[in-house]
Formats: C-alpha cells, structure tokens, sequence
C-alpha cells in the first residue's frame, strides 16, 4: 500500500484506506480522538460543529446495516450534511464507470465519501483520483480491509483490557475471506499485543498466514487457551467458491464458541463479533448474549471511533484551505486526551 496515499505533505492523515502501514501512533491518536467523544452520545443534544458545513456521502455498493448506519449518524452527530446514495437505483446500475460516479458527485462539492466495494482496492482507486480537498474512508473492499471496524475493535479492547502488550488475543472463523480479520491483524500488531492466534480449519487460513506475525490454529483447544480476547467472525459465503467446510453442523461443533469452548479462555476473556452474527454457526446464543460478550459495546464504540476518523482527516483537508478548522478540531477532543494520558 502506498503511504503517501493517506497521508498528506504535513504527515497527516488523509484518507483512511487501510490500517496496514499505519503506526502505533497515528493509531492511539484516533482511539483517543474516539474517547473523548463518547460523551456526545450521552448528552440530551447529540451535536458538535466540528463539521458543519460539510457534506458526506455514504457511497455503499455492498448492503450493510450497522456501518453504513453508525458512518450516518456520526456524521450527523459532527454536525455535517448526510447522502445516502442508493446504488441500486443509481446510475452505475446503468453502465456509469465508479470514476464517473464520483466526478459526478464531487461537482455536487462533497467533501467526503465512505466507500463500501466489493472490489479489493476499490478505495483505493478513488483516492488516486479525487482532487486534495476531497477525502476518502474505507468501509470495506472486497476481502481487503475494513479499518474503522478494526479501529473500533481495538479501542472495544482498550476500554476493557486497558493495556495490548501483555493481551493474548484469538481471531476465530473465515480467516481466508475476512477483510475485518486483516485489518485486526495490522492494528493488533502494530499495538504490540503480546500473543496474536488465528483458528480456523486448514481451508479458512491463508497461505503463509505466519509471516503476518500470527501463531495458527486449526483447533478450537489450542487458539483458546488462556488468552484474554476472542474475536469471532463471520463465515463470509457470499465471498466462497466451492465448500470450505465440509457442513454447517460440523463448523459449529467444531468451531462455533460454546459456553464450553469459552471456557478454555480466561476467566475475564471478553467475546466480540463485527456482525452480522450467525448464531448456531458461528457463536452460541448464550455466549452471544452472556456476560462476557461485548458485542453490542462495539457498534456504540463504532460511532465513537468513525467520528473520530472523520474529525481528524476532514481536519486535515479543511487546514489545506482554512487553518482555523483543525484548531477547532483539536481543542474539541484535547481535554480528554489529556485526562486519559494523565
């Protein structure tokens, strides 16, 4: 990935397209950035206006219910105008390249798009080709990456295991077509987690999955013993040609997360899923819904951290033609960084 590409001439962030490359700085900027505003969510007017003025449009070519929702209300909660374009009824369903779609949009004078492909590198493309005031976050590309979900995963870890560097942390499910897995990866490592396992049968672990730095497991008995966070997944069919597993009923007695499975973690262990959850296939009711499950946690985080993001890079873009913006920005979130670093 090129880093020039998200990173403006000042070394700021500019678009968000993947974690990968990102450092553990740029990282802890953005979840401290989320922590101080988690209490907009709280308040009875669930405004700031650090991007009135702004327009921001949610450009999903893949359905979604949870990101394209929580991308929607974080805008709306920094105060800037919101598009929903449906694809569907859109003129790419008539031919209209995805460059096209965008100069299109552009001259409507967005300042920002949230792309949702199943393209690998789709977002990519489209930050290549927008002009410099114009930013890009990736919502997931093809089985590439998703790095706000990855983002909201880790500051879902922070808040509840404070400290990565001592975690032991397990990624389990369809590793092979998972682009959440990769970017939990990046930022885990990048994290300095102390112990990363990916478990999965043989037919769901990528090729060389070790050279990602990760420990691999094809038994449930072995990715889960002792360690502090269980990230399950989603098994990705859509994304399938040809049988993975040998059966739905055999992936879940094998692999789905079962009170008694849970148990080889330890006892503090906390249980997450980036949704849609297959219950019965990929994780036990009862644990979906116990007291060690932080799933609901992670979409009210998500609002939280995709704020963030959209502050801190529509910051930037703003600096380039009016400096007083990231001023404002910074001043909004800098009292809360300081008591969290204190």
């Amino acid at each position: 990935m090129n880093q020039g590409l998200q990173f403006d001439d000042a070394g700021r962030l500019r678009h968000l397209l993947t974690i990968e490359g990102l450092s553990r700085q740029t990282i802890v900027e953005i979840l401290d950035t989320a922590e101080s505003f988690i209490s907009v969510g709280e308040r009875e007017i669930k405004k700031i206006p650090l991007l009135r003025g702004k327009t921001v449009v949610n450009l999903f070519f893949e359905s979604s219910t949870r990101t394209r929702t929580t991308f929607e209300i974080a805008a709306k909660r920094l105060s800037a105008d919101v598009i929903n374009l449906n694809v569907g009824a859109s003129s790419t369903s008539k031919g209209e390249t995805l460059l096209d779609t965008i100069r299109n949009l552009e001259a409507m004078h967005t300042d920002l798009f949230v792309v949702r492909h199943a393209e690998s590198g789709a977002a990519h493309l489209i930050a290549r080709h927008v002009p410099p005031h114009v930013r890009i976050i990736n919502a997931g590309d093809g089985r590439h990456a998703h790095p706000t979900q990855g983002l909201l995963d880790m500051f879902t870890i922070r808040r509840h295991k404070g400290s990565f560097e001592k975690l032991k942390v397990a990624i389990v499910g369809d590793i092979m077509h998972s682009r959440v897995a990769r970017s939990q990866i990046h930022a885990l490592k990048a994290l300095n987690v102390a112990e990363l396992r990916v478990v999965a049968p043989k037919t769901l672990l990528p090729m060389a999955v070790e050279k990602l730095g990760v420990r691999p497991c094809t038994r449930m008995e072995e990715g889960l013993d002792g360690v502090d966070v269980v990230m399950m997944l989603r098994l990705q069919r859509e994304r399938m040609q040809g049988a993975h597993i040998p059966s739905e009923h055999e992936y879940f007695n094998l692999y789905g997360l079962t009170p008694a499975k849970l148990a080889l973690a330890a006892r503090d262990a906390i249980v997450m899923h980036p949704g849609p959850m297959n219950r019965g296939l990929e994780i036990d009711s009862a644990v979906a819904d116990g007291p060690q499950s932080v799933i609901l946690p992670q979409v009210t985080y998500g609002i939280a951290v995709r704020m963030a993001v959209m502050a801190l890079i529509m910051g930037g873009a703003s600096a380039s033609r009016d400096s007083g913006m990231r001023d404002t920005a910074s001043k909004a979130h800098a009292p809360a960084a300081r008591k969290k670093r204190k």
